[in-house]
């Protein structure tokens, strides 16, 4: 029954305009759809993603405020460092803030480009 809840979720997201423009640029980066999201509401943006500490290469070196993103943030930061085993965490968009969750388990890959 629940899968087709989803499937008809998946249509109905189907017959949206740009569908298939945030589908193309998701399959580039996935933060794309985030961002475009973001740009639709076009209000605060607020940091909604945190990274994990991982990232740099000398643990303890950033402090807690720099962690924390938006979703254009993550866009670039993903094209520049293009890993999917990269760690982030976000309640708005993983429904769980407690753990981190690589980039790969959060997008299917193919999807990705």
């Amino acid at each position: 029954m629940d899968e087709i809840a989803e499937m008809d979720a998946q249509e109905e997201e189907k017959k949206d305009p740009g569908y298939l423009f945030k589908q193309l640029m998701a399959s580039i980066n996935p933060f794309a759809s985030f961002v475009i999201d973001e740009c639709k509401q076009q209000g605060e943006v607020g940091k909604e993603w945190t990274l994990e500490e991982s990232i740099f290469q000398k643990k303890g070196q950033a402090e807690e405020a720099k962690l924390q993103k938006n979703s254009s943030e993550m866009f670039t930061i993903y094209k520049y460092l293009n890993d999917p085993l990269m760690k982030v965490k976000s309640e708005k968009y993983c429904g769980n803030a407690e753990d981190f969750v690589q980039i790969k388990d959060l997008f299917p890959l193919r999807n990705l480009l």
